[in-house]
Parts: structure tokens; C-alpha cells; sequence
């Protein structure tokens, strides 16, 4: 009789697809990323890009959380400081909190407001009328990831696509990198305490760690 042989299959050791180098929470975009997003808003239509681009611009400059963007007021925006005024019933911390915005943001809030003088900012548009209705959470999670695909801004290795806590993460290093205390931080992005700044301010960036790896020399 022949000798029988049994063969063994050998299990393939799995290999992801998109290794993650990084933790997801520290992945931010970069300054042509965000150029690319605010491009982005012209391809909507013309009643839609003022209002999608100054909701990037509150997010990415001023640290907003999604549901502050869709529940803010005209009477919290104080013109001549420019700033928000986000009331504490309004944040999740329960804390209130004034948020500055820069000239930019200032310009797509008042052409989004127009001529109104109370109620809610940001409505969606029927018509071409004003319509009494709000952004939901999950419209508004739609808005900035169809404008990520628009853009072609698609970090795929850590998040699915572009979303509003990626630019208040972005809104964060930034403050970092042009210097802004810790404890103005905090306030501006109405954290009880300083856990999230010091995770996100104590993580160097591979620029910076690349930097410093060069003066290594021996």
C-alpha cells in the first residue's frame, strides 16, 4: 500500500489592511486639508455654501461641538467682541463658556443670518424661504462628511470619513501649535478639566518628533 499523506493547512497570520500608526483621537488635518474643505462648500448650491462654510469655519477656528453649531442662536453671537456665548444648558460639561471666532467665520454667520434678528442660525432652506426647521446631529454629521468627499480629504486609515469632532481635534492641535495656554483652552473648549488638553498637548507630532529626532547625531 502507498504511504498516505496528510496535509496540514497552515492558518495565514492576518495582516490589516490600513495599519493604524497613530491613535485615531490624535489624527488631525492638515493646513492644505482644511484649504481643500472650504473650497469644497462651492460645489453646493448657491443657497447651501454660505451655510456649509460657516459651519466648517465654527468648528475648525472656534473648537464648536456639533451640537452647539445646530442649537446656536443669533443672540449669542455678541458682535462687537466677537464671540459665542454658549450657555451652560447648551454644553455638555454643563459649564458656559465664550468662544471667540475670527473675521472669516464673522463674514459666513452674517450672510447665513441675513436680515433676521432672533431664533436659530442655522435653517434649512425650502423654497427659497426660511424654514423654522434645525440641522439634526446626524444631518449635520452628513454635511461635514460630504464635504470631505468633496473635497477628497478621506483619512480612511482613521476614521471612516471627515466628521465634526476631527475638526474640533484639529481646532485643538492648533492652539497648541500657535502657543494658546492650557488654561485658555480649556475655557474656550468648556472641558471641566484638563485631561483632553494635556492628551492632545502632550502628544509631540511626527513633524515635531522628526525635528528632534535630527539633532540626534552621533
Amino acid at each position: 500500500m502507498g504511504q498516505v499523506i496528510t496535509l496540514v493547512e497552515t492558518k495565514k497570520k492576518y495582516e490589516p489592511k490600513n495599519p493604524r500608526i497613530e491613535d485615531r483621537r490624535y489624527y488631525y488635518l492638515t493646513d492644505e486639508e482644511i484649504k481643500k474643505l472650504k473650497l469644497a462648500t462651492t460645489q453646493y448650491p448657491a443657497e447651501l455654501q454660505n451655510t456649509y462654510h460657516a459651519m466648517i469655519c465654527l468648528m475648525l477656528y472656534s473648537g464648536l461641538r456639533r451640537d452647539n453649531v445646530l442649537n446656536l442662536k443669533f443672540e449669542q453671537i455678541d458682535w462687537d467682541n466677537q464671540v459665542l456665548r454658549i450657555h451652560k444648558a447648551d454644553i455638555k460639561t454643563r459649564l458656559s463658556t465664550i468662544v471667540p471666532f475670527n473675521d472669516e467665520t464673522g463674514r459666513y454667520l452674517r450672510a447665513v443670518i441675513g436680515g433676521r434678528k432672533d431664533g436659530y442660525v442655522f435653517l434649512h432652506k425650502t423654497q427659497g424661504k426660511d424654514s423654522q426647521r434645525r440641522y439634526t446631529p446626524a444631518q449635520i454629521n452628513n454635511i461635514v462628511g460630504s464635504i470631505g468627499k468633496k473635497a477628497g480629504v478621506l483619512p480612511k486609515e482613521k476614521f471612516k470619513n471627515v466628521n465634526p469632532h476631527l475638526l474640533r481635534n484639529t481646532w485643538v492641535k492648533k492652539c497648541k501649535e500657535a502657543g494658546v495656554s492650557r488654561e485658555a483652552c480649556k475655557a474656550w473648549g468648556g472641558w471641566k478639566s484638563f485631561k483632553m488638553i494635556d492628551e492632545v498637548y502632550g502628544q509631540p507630532t511626527i513633524d515635531q518628533l522628526k525635528t528632534e529626532f535630527s539633532k540626534v547625531n552621533w
